[in-house]
């Protein structure tokens, strides 16, 4: 959460300055045309412009930081959920002993089936 609180206050200073950064931007493409010019490079502004347009520059980035948010936030869930998961799997053989009628016989195949998924877990969470 802070670190989306902290990608969205540094998208919201960015989106302000735009205008700021899209002026810099032409003035510093028309010099380095003009430059280009005296050197004896003929480009055109409009085709320098067209590459360096700052809307989809813009688009890109926010797409970006969307794609970002949506991985840290499924990342997170992902761990909360393997992390409940390993931590009530080392409760479970307690809390089938006190609801079942025969503990003792059922246990050991409750206690195989708990490391297997345990085991299942912690190799699906390393390659995940």
């Amino acid at each position: 959460l802070l670190l989306g609180g902290l990608i969205g206050q540094s998208v919201e200073a960015f989106s302000t300055q735009l205008p700021a950064y899209q002026e810099k931007l032409r003035t510093l493409t028309a010099s380095v045309s003009q430059w280009l010019s005296a050197k004896g490079v003929v480009i055109s502004t409009q085709s320098v412009t067209a590459l360096l347009d700052p809307a989809r520059a813009m688009s890109m980035a926010a797409q970006g930081l969307t794609s970002l948010t949506g991985l840290l936030t499924n990342t997170f869930l992902i761990l909360l959920t393997v992390v409940f998961l390993l931590f009530e799997s080392s409760d479970m053989p307690a809390k089938l002993h006190l609801i079942l009628d025969d503990p003792a016989h059922s246990y050991r195949y409750f206690e195989r089936f708990i490391d297997t998924i345990q085991h299942y877990m912690l190799i699906k969470t390393a390659t995940s």
